[in-house]
């Protein structure tokens, strides 16, 4: 099944749907306040009869209030095109174009700058639905290529599954039946030259932390911490002592919690590790890692820093690509590379000072 168009946020949206883990909890949120909204404005009413007007009235219209309208902006943000949009800030690199082929091997997906690949063993989470294929790409559930009916040559479903069910059966049981199963495709999408350098091994770097969803997630928490400081703090005079010591104790835990991922943000490292292989020609560089890859024109880097022993390389669209000495068979194999490294334009290099 081939395909050829550009992946649009309504696309994204299409196939995000409203029934994965975020809408069922966004759900399940809205059922409660909408509870409470009927619960406090039913006992408003019913005191309203029963005993007339008097101050316990006031905080429980309050609080219906800001259930109700918390019910009703939860209700907004939860449809699907909303969700699409916070996610897609997230992920902007999911809108591109998009050129390619579905097949029994995997995804072989042309998005203008880079040609990448995905192995069965990548894509076994994939799903299918009339209205196109969500190809799931790594472990967060909200990255996925939206790749809708509308860009396909002739789209059929039944085909999709018959697909998507082979890349399921072909999950890997080792390591080895998992390069056996990519390598068909790698081997279609590398094409290596005759004189390109070869490259291969463990690539082992200590990632920082510091990056925008955990900016979110330690934002999130500070605000969260803040808001039941405030109401402990101010909400002394109209709720109950236990609603006040609830607020004052998940403030207290809030302090040490935003804290803690503060730190994180700005200090935190995280050691990976994995195997790759691949090639490097006068032009180009082609990366197999695990069962993805990707292949890139030299020109086309965003930026590269280059020391003695590794090379770091930035894509288009946030993709760093790592070469270490030890990857390659000869120090003539290394040293050529950074030869050929070093002929891109002068305004991608850097060195670490």
């Amino acid at each position: 099944m081939t395909f050829d168009g550009k992946i649009e946020q309504g696309d994204y949206a299409r196939l995000l749907g409203t029934f994965d883990l975020e809408g069922f909890l966004y759900a399940v949120l809205l059922s409660l306040l909408a509870v409470v909204t009927i619960f406090s404005l039913g006992g408003v009413v019913v005191g309203l009869l029963l005993k007339g007007w008097n101050s316990v009235v006031i905080p429980v219209i309050f609080i219906s209030i800001l259930t109700g309208g918390g019910a009703i902006l939860v209700f907004y943000l939860r449809r699907p095109g909303r969700r699409a949009r916070r996610a897609l800030q997230r992920f902007p690199d999911l809108l591109s174009l998009a050129s390619g082929k579905v097949t029994k091997f995997g995804l072989v997906l042309d998005d203008g700058t880079i040609r990448h690949w995905f192995g069965p063993s990548q894509l076994s989470r994939s799903t299918v639905s009339p209205k196109g294929i969500r190809v799931r790409i790594d472990n967060d559930a909200r990255r996925f290529l939206a790749l809708t009916d509308r860009l396909f040559d002739g789209y059929s479903d039944a085909v999709a599954e018959k697909i998507v069910s082979h890349w399921r059966a072909s999950t890997p049981r080792t390591s080895n039946d998992e390069q056996n199963i990519d390598l068909h495709l790698w081997n279609q999408l590398s094409d290596r030259p005759e004189r390109a350098i070869a490259f291969g091994g463990l690539i082992a770097v200590q990632q920082s932390l510091r990056s925008p969803p955990m900016r979110q997630i330690a934002t999130s928490e500070t605000i969260a911490m803040g808001t039941s400081l405030t109401m402990a703090a101010f909400g002394a005079s109209w709720l109950p002592a236990w609603i006040r010591w609830s607020f004052l104790a998940y403030a207290v835990y809030g302090i040490f919690r935003s804290a803690f991922l503060w730190w994180q943000y700005f200090f935190g490292v995280k050691s990976i590790s994995w195997d790759q292989s691949g090639w490097i020609s006068d032009d180009e560089i082609a990366i197999r890692r695990e069962a993805t890859g990707m292949r890139v024109r030299l020109d086309k880097i965003s930026k590269t820093i280059v020391d003695a022993s590794s090379v770091t390389m930035i894509c288009p669209g946030g993709t760093i690509c790592y070469l270490h000495r030890q990857q390659f068979e000869s120090d003539d194999d290394w040293k050529n590379t950074l030869l050929t490294i070093e002929a891109i334009d002068s305004h991608t290099m850097s060195k670490p000072g």
